[in-house]
């Protein structure tokens, strides 16, 4: 929606969609996830089992490594580093 004629900023978006400006780069966030990272967020989800915000919110600023370890040990994350690397372990696979 962002860029679209009169949401041309977050805050924009955040009037239409009727949240915070925080809330919108928030979820936005998700978007930049390392690509490994995101494979183990799209497994978590495909097994039922979506990482909720607080796991996120605990894992988002760390390296791609320490958040995979940090999300297994949560039971989040299955499988191993060359599964993700090999697009193995994908909604829910491996």
């Amino acid at each position: 929606m962002l860029g679209t004629p009169g949401i041309e900023t977050r805050a924009d978006l955040a009037r239409q969609l009727g949240v915070s400006r925080a809330r919108v780069s928030q979820a936005l966030a998700v978007l930049t996830v390392p690509g490994l990272l995101m494979n183990t967020l799209i497994q978590a989800e495909a097994r039922g089992e979506p990482v909720t915000e607080g796991e996120w919110r605990r894992v988002k600023g760390l390296g791609e490594d320490e958040a995979i370890r940090v999300l297994r040990a949560g039971g989040y994350a299955q499988g191993n580093r060359e599964q993700w690397e090999q697009g193995a372990i994908v909604g829910g696979e491996g």
